[in-house]
């Protein structure tokens, strides 16, 4: 597992049993073909991630990884996937059942709410951006670059967006239709 990012490590219920876990932004393997998505490690180095080919959005992985700092407790795989939906910035209704389970969490639905709220509007540092995005480059894993583009856009990140679409483009050329 390829860490990318890396959250606070704290005590944690993991399928019913008390543990000291460390949640990562994290990658499967260095190339084309590597999940992207949330992981944690134990302290004996044991760890599960859950991820996707695509999209590989690592704004909403890391926002998803600072909501599962704040959880008590992780059930397997399905919790990680959930957080990672409510790292996204737009909930449609179909993706609702996630949130809605990471709220039973909570003494109440606002509490969830609230900690999603103050996720959701954090600048993600010029330094841990960049650094996600050389992790990225040197392992050869693609990103969503429209992602980087949009929180950008909002004021979310600070970082030269014309420079790395540059890059971007140079590290993968488009290929030419016949």
């Amino acid at each position: 597992m390829i860490e990318i990012c890396k959250g606070q490590k704290s005590l944690k219920v993991v399928n019913g049993k008390s543990f000291r876990v460390t949640p990562l932004v994290c990658a499967t393997e260095g190339n084309s073909f590597a999940q992207v998505g949330l992981g944690i490690v134990f302290e004996d180095g044991m760890n599960f991630m859950w991820g996707l080919t695509v999209p590989r959005c690592l704004v909403q992985c890391w926002r998803g990884m600072r909501i599962l700092e704040d959880l008590p407790r992780i059930e397997g795989r399905r919790t990680l996937a959930n957080c990672w939906y409510a790292g996204a910035r737009y909930i449609d209704f179909t993706r609702q059942p996630h949130l809605d389970e990471l709220a039973e969490q909570f003494a109440s639905r606002q509490e969830f709410d609230k900690l999603r709220t103050e996720i959701l509007s954090k600048t993600l540092s010029t330094p841990e951006v960049n650094s996600m995005i050389e992790i990225c480059r040197e392992k050869n894993i693609t990103f969503d670059i429209n992602e980087i583009r949009s929180e950008a856009q909002l004021g979310n990140l600070r970082i030269d967006i014309d420079g790395l679409l540059q890059e971007e483009r140079r590290r993968h050329p488009r290929r030419k239709s016949a």
